[in-house]
């Protein structure tokens, strides 16, 4: 769907759609990593709105929605986005800082295992290997693995 591959930071939807009531777009909006959604219902079907959105990020208003409380719910999704895109950027940073541990972990085994170093020396090494070549930690590792995995 088209909210998996883009960033939307907001998806405003005036529900009931000409084809569908509209609540499955707002969940399937709401479902990226940090996309916002809101539902606008009319007031007849407000209770089962909510109801049926309460375990998820879709937000339920009712229509008519007075200016004053759609301006506070718009201001209250703001904050949630600046703070859900930052901790998005400190997930994406930790999971890459991981990442290289992992890999450099599996090329120290293998240096271990095959070159018969202690853990410690086959860290000096990679460390070693990554200053004199001028190349990062995660590339060294990645030559290691290819040079020693079948």
């Amino acid at each position: 769907m088209y909210f998996e591959k883009n960033d939307v930071d907001l998806v405003i939807v005036n529900a009931p759609l000409t084809d569908a009531f509209g609540d499955d777009f707002a969940r399937a909006a709401a479902f990226g990593e940090i996309t916002q959604s809101i539902m606008v219902v009319p007031l007849t079907d407000y209770q089962d709105a909510q109801e049926k959105n309460s375990e998820n990020a879709v937000n339920v208003v009712s229509n008519p929605v007075e200016v004053k409380d759609f301006t506070e719910l718009l201001k209250v999704i703001k904050k949630n986005h600046k703070k859900l895109f930052q901790m998005k950027a400190e997930y994406d940073k930790l999971s890459e800082k991981f990442n290289v541990i992992k890999v450099v972990s599996r090329a120290k085994c293998l240096l271990v295992e095959k070159e018969h170093l202690s853990e410690n020396d086959a860290h000096k090494r990679i460390e070693k290997m990554a200053m004199n070549q001028r190349k990062t930690r995660l590339q060294i590792a990645g030559e290691i693995l290819s040079q020693y995995e079948v």
